[in-house]
């Protein structure tokens, strides 16, 4: 369920990374567009494709989180009656199928693409379509993106003194790619001297959330996009309960004829940490969500990596 805050406040999550854009020129970047409708691909080009590559990311953005369609019958599919500023509803990338779908226990093979049965990570009387942050195995949710699968990332904490929760989805194609070669069992695994492709057009979005709590006051909750009665794993009780969770991160990743290799499309809050640069800052008595500003404001390590 979404409040009636307004879901725009999500367009302001400011662009970190993107990995592709579209021909035009590196002067004349297309026209900014807001479409359910995400571009295919970035084609291949001698200019500087910096500005096609946000220019797909971001087009991409807006098209994932239109407002969706209901039922399970529409699973991935835009509502076009409805305009992306419409609160109502799920977004297009929320009834994409999540992890805990897909990876079930003991190896049950996933329930079909249009289907929100299979079993819940929070058991018995807890529904798929409702944002679930728990998983099947432990710390999954919690744990951030590593080179090493086998090591646990740093969670991240806000300032409030809540953990950050992740969720990953993922489209139809990708979907099929894993059921048709039932990837969800270990042992089918491809390996580095037998890899199998995913199926162009495949997407996944990994989502970071940020558990509310009395500290977030109406006028810090009108600045996200937020959703009512998620079902979280309380960590203290060892139970599912219902609270209210603010995006604040969203990674999409999508393989394409073009770019094999992925384009990698990273937004986070503009109210997550400050800016380094000319970035919004959030106004007068509205905290970042990951910064104490009374702490030394110096990087840690002190150079950022390079995305070059």
């Amino acid at each position: 369920m979404v409040t009636s805050k307004r879901f725009i406040a999500i367009s302001t999550l400011s662009l970190l990374t993107a990995g592709a854009i579209e021909p035009a020129n590196a002067q004349n970047p297309p026209p900014p567009m807001v479409s359910p409708d995400p571009i295919a691909d970035i084609p291949i080009t001698s200019f500087d494709p910096s500005l096609l590559f946000a220019n797909y990311s971001w087009r991409s953005f807006i098209a994932l989180n239109w407002p969706a369609k209901a039922g399970a019958a529409n699973r991935g599919q835009a509502d076009r009656t409805k305009a992306f500023s419409d609160v109502s509803g799920q977004r297009v990338w929320s009834t994409w199928k999540s992890r805990y779908e897909i990876f079930q226990p003991d190896g049950a093979i996933p329930r079909p693409w249009a289907s929100y049965d299979g079993k819940n990570p929070c058991g018995d009387g807890f529904s798929n379509e409702v944002v679930t942050l728990s998983s099947f195995t432990a710390f999954s949710d919690f744990n951030q993106a590593t080179f090493n699968l086998q090591t646990l990332g740093n969670p991240l904490v806000a300032q409030t003194k809540v953990y950050s929760r992740y969720e990953v989805r993922v489209n139809q194609q990708e979907f099929e790619t894993i059921v048709g070669h039932k990837w969800y069992l270990a042992s089918n695994l491809p390996t580095a001297n037998t890899p199998v492709p995913f199926n162009d057009g495949s997407i996944e979005v990994k989502a970071a959330w940020r558990i509310l709590t009395l500290a977030d006051t109406p006028a810090i909750r009108a600045r996200y996009y937020i959703l009512t009665k998620a079902q979280v794993f309380d960590v203290a009780t060892a139970k599912c309960v219902t609270q209210d969770i603010a995006l604040v991160g969203l990674h999409i990743v999508a393989k394409t004829p073009n770019r094999p290799q992925w384009i990698w499309s990273s937004f986070e809050h503009v109210d997550n940490v400050p800016g380094i640069t000319t970035e919004p800052k959030p106004p007068a008595g509205i905290p970042f969500s990951f910064n104490d500003p009374g702490k030394p404001q110096t990087l840690d390590p002190p150079r950022r990596p390079s995305y070059g």
